[in-house]
C-alpha cells in the first residue's frame, strides 16, 4: 500500500485520540439468564445466548427453517434472547445473529436440528463454516441449505479435540455442545471459554475454509480445515486458565455506571479510586497524560465534550492477556453507546496484582505506544472500466517514539514472526524499523519508519515492487498456522545494538491470500456516485456519496482527495453505516474542491472487519488517463 493515507487503515480503536481514550471505559459483559437448554424448552420456541467474548451490541437474531421461512427476535444487552416463536416451522434451523462486535457490524451463525436452544458464538460460526465448506454467511446470503447433522458433528468434534486442554479447566465438563449448552455471558463456564480463546475463520486461497484458535490466556495456536485433523496445540496451563475473569466485568460495569451520569461532577464522584491501579497511565496522542488522580475528571469531561455523557459502554471483549509474570494483565476493547449514536471503542489494560484478586484499570498495557494491524486495499478506476482493480496487502507496524535532546527514546526495532513449531521465533526479522535511517535522518517523526520506506511510513508491504504474491501468501499462512503474535525487540539506538525492551503484540487481523482478494466484499459506491465523481468540477461545495450495505466490513471513515494531496489531510468524515440498507454521506468540500472535472479525484471508504483487519476501497477518476499518479 505504497499510497496508503496516514490515518486510513489504522482502526480508530488504535489511534488513542481524545475521543478514543474516552471510549476506553467499558460496559459489563455479564449478567442475565442464558435461556433454557434444548431439553427443557418449549417445542415451539427458541432461546439462547449471543456472545463473542461479550454480548453483541444492538443484536438481532434471525431464524430460517428448512423451507426458507424466517422469524426474528431482539437480543438483550446481556446477550440473551427467548420466546422466538417457531411454531409451524420445520427443522433444521439456520440462525443468524447480527450486531456490533468490537465496533464493527458483524454477523455470526449457528445451526440446530430442533426447537429449544440455539446459541450463536464464534464457536458455532466456526462449526458451521467447516461443515458447510464455505463462509457460514452462505446460509443466508445464498440460501445454502443447512449442513448435515453428521457433518456438523464431525467438525464440532474437531473443535472439541483442539479445545480440550482449555475446556477441561474452564468449563469443567467435556459434555459441551456449542449451540445447545445453556450459558450466561458472565465470564464463567462456556462464556469464559470465549474469553480464553480467539476463534477466527477465513479461506485459504480460493474458497477452502479454515478455523484458527489462539489461546488468549495461556498461549498456543491451532489450525483446522474441513478435511484434516487439527494442527498445533493450545497451552492448557491450569494456573493461567483458572484466573477469575469476572472482576473485569465488574470494573467496566462500575465505569459505565459513572459515565451514565447526567453531569461531570456526578460522573467523577462515581469513579472511585479503587477502580484504578496506582500505576495507572494513559497518554493521548503525545498530549494529555492521565494518572490515577486525574483520570476520573479527565474522562468525565471528555465524555461530556463529545456528547456521550449519559451513555453506556458495551461489548467489552478481551483482546489479549499476559499471565506470564506475577501480575495478570489483559487488554480489553469496547464501544460507547448513547441512543442511536455508537462510537467504536479503544483498548485499555486491566491488571490483577500479585497475591490479589481484584482487577483494576491500568491504562496503557505498556510504557510504549505500539499497534500492529493488517490491512488490504483495492483501487478502482471509475473513468476507465477497461482497467482492472489494483489490490495490495500490508501490515502496519506502528511503533511510537519521543525525543530527548534530539535523540529518539526508541531508536530502532526488529519484528519477528513465530517459527515453524509455533513456540519460538524466526532468526531473521520480518521487518526492521528505524527513527533515523537515510530517508529521514534529520526528521523527528513520532513513528519509527520501515527500513527503506519513505520517512514516517509504518507500512510493511506484502505485495511490493516484485509483486511476489506467492511469498506474501506464505507469510499470511504462517500467521494463521503459527500464531498471530509477533515479537518486537526495541533498541535504544538507531543501529540495532542496545536492547531497550522486548514487547509481544498480537496482530489485529491477517491479510487474505491474494487469490481471495477479488471476491472479498469490498465497499461499493453506487453507479450515480461513480458518475458524479467523474463529472464533479468543484462548482458545488458538497459531494454526496452512497455505498451499499456491507455486513462483512464496518465502514468508519469516508475521505475525498485531490491531485497532490494524497499525503496531506483530506476532506474526511467519520461515518456510522446503516445496518439495513445503503449509506449516504455528504462531504463539505468548501475548501477542498477540484478546479475542473479533469482533475485527479479520489473517494476512499475505510473500515475494518470483525477480525479487525483494515479495509480501504478507493475510487479514482483520472481524466481517462492510462496511469494515474496514485
Amino acid at each position: 500500500m505504497a499510497h496508503a493515507h496516514p490515518h486510513s487503515l489504522v482502526p480508530r480503536a488504535l489511534k488513542l485520540t481524545a475521543l478514543a481514550a474516552l471510549t476506553m471505559l467499558g460496559a459489563c459483559g455479564g449478567g442475565g439468564g442464558g435461556g433454557s437448554s434444548g431439553a427443557g424448552a418449549s417445542a415451539t420456541s427458541m432461546s439462547g445466548t449471543v456472545a463473542v467474548g461479550a454480548p453483541m451490541v444492538n443484536a438481532t437474531v434471525t431464524l430460517k427453517d428448512a423451507n426458507g421461512v424466517t422469524r426474528t427476535a431482539s437480543v438483550g444487552s446481556d446477550g440473551a434472547y427467548s420466546g422466538l416463536d417457531v411454531s409451524g416451522l420445520t427443522g433444521p434451523f439456520r440462525v443468524q445473529a447480527c450486531g456490533l462486535v468490537e465496533g464493527t457490524q458483524a454477523c455470526y451463525y449457528s445451526v440446530v436440528t430442533q426447537a429449544g436452544r440455539a446459541n450463536v458464538t464464534p464457536l458455532t460460526n466456526a462449526t458451521v463454516s467447516l461443515a458447510l465448506g464455505q463462509d457460514a454467511a452462505a446460509l443466508f446470503d445464498s440460501d445454502a441449505p443447512a449442513p448435515s447433522s453428521n457433518s456438523l458433528e464431525t467438525q464440532k468434534q474437531k473443535l472439541l479435540t483442539a479445545l480440550q486442554p482449555v475446556i477441561s479447566t474452564v468449563v469443567g465438563s467435556s459434555s459441551v455442545d456449542f449451540a445447545t449448552t445453556a450459558f450466561t455471558a458472565d465470564r464463567t463456564g462456556m462464556d469464559k471459554l470465549l474469553d480464553a480463546v480467539r476463534i477466527s475463520t477465513g479461506s485459504s486461497g480460493g474458497s477452502a475454509p479454515f478455523v484458527q484458535i489462539e489461546g488468549r490466556l495461556d498461549g498456543g495456536n491451532v489450525y483446522i480445515d474441513p478435511g484434516s485433523a487439527p494442527a498445533g496445540t493450545l497451552g492448557g496451563d491450569t494456573s493461567k486458565l483458572s484466573v477469575n475473569m469476572s472482576g473485569i466485568s465488574t470494573v467496566f460495569s462500575a465505569l459505565s455506571h459513572a459515565i451514565n451520569a447526567a453531569d461531570i461532577s456526578t460522573c467523577t464522584g462515581l469513579m472511585t479510586a479503587n477502580l484504578f491501579d496506582d500505576a495507572f497511565s494513559l497518554n493521548i496522542d503525545h498530549g494529555t497524560a492521565f494518572t490515577k488522580s486525574t483520570v476520573p475528571t479527565g474522562l468525565c469531561t471528555l465524555a461530556d465534550n463529545q456528547g456521550f455523557l449519559g451513555g453506556v459502554f458495551a461489548d467489552p471483549v478481551i483482546k489479549d492477556c499476559d499471565f506470564s509474570g506475577s501480575d495478570k494483565l489483559c487488554t480489553v476493547t469496547f464501544n460507547l453507546v448513547k441512543g442511536d449514536s455508537v462510537m467504536s471503542g479503544a483498548e485499555l489494560a486491566v491488571v490483577q496484582r500479585q497475591g490479589g484478586s481484584t482487577w483494576r484499570l491500568l491504562g496503557q498495557d505498556s510504557a510504549y505506544e505500539i499497534h500492529v494491524n493488517a490491512t488490504i486495499s483495492r483501487r478502482v478506476r471509475v473513468d476507465r472500466l477497461d482497467i482492472d482493480p489494483v489490490y495490495t496487502r500490508a501490515i502496519s507496524l506502528d511503533i511510537g517514539t519521543s525525543y530527548v535532546s534530539g535523540v529518539p527514546v526508541i531508536g530502532s526495532a526488529r519484528v519477528y514472526q513465530h517459527d515453524l513449531a509455533g513456540t519460538g521465533w524466526e532468526a531473521t526479522p520480518l521487518a526492521q524499523l528505524n527513527a533515523g535511517d537515510s530517508n529521514c535522518i534529520a526528521a523527528q517523526t513520532e513513528r519509527l519508519t520501515i527500513a527503506g520506506s519513505s520517512c514516517g511510513s509504518t507500512w510493511y508491504q506484502l505485495d511490493g515492487n516484485s509483486n511476489d504474491t506467492a511469498a506474501a501468501d506464505v507469510l499470511v499462512d504462517n500467521f494463521f498456522k503459527r500464531g498471530r503474535q509477533v515479537k518486537i525487540v526495541l533498541y535504544a539506538d538507531t543501529n540495532y545494538t542496545t536492547v531497550l525492551d522486548t514487547v509481544y503484540k498480537r496482530i489485529d487481523g491477517v491479510p487474505l491470500k491474494f487469490a481471495d482478494l477479488p471476491s472479498f466484499p469490498w465497499f461499493e459506491l453506487d453507479s450515480a456516485t461513480k458518475g458524479n465523481l467523474v463529472s464533479y468540477d468543484g462548482a458545488s461545495a458538497s459531494f454526496s456519496t452512497t455505498f451499499a450495505l456491507n455486513r462483512k466490513v464496518g465502514a468508519k471513515d469516508l475521505s475525498f482527495y485531490l491531485a497532490g494531496n494524497q499525503s496531506a489531510m483530506p476532506s474526511s468524515q467519520e461515518i456510522m453505516p446503516s445496518a439495513s440498507g445503503p449509506t449516504t454521506t455528504v462531504l463539505n468540500l468548501s475548501s477542498h474542491r477540484p478546479s475542473a472535472a479533469s482533475d485527479l479525484k479520489i473517494v476512499s471508504v475505510y473500515g475494518r472487519t470483525p477480525e479487525q483487519m483494515g479495509v480501504e476501497s478507493s475510487f479514482i477518476s483520472c481524466n481517462g488517463a492510462t496511469n494515474c499518479p496514485y
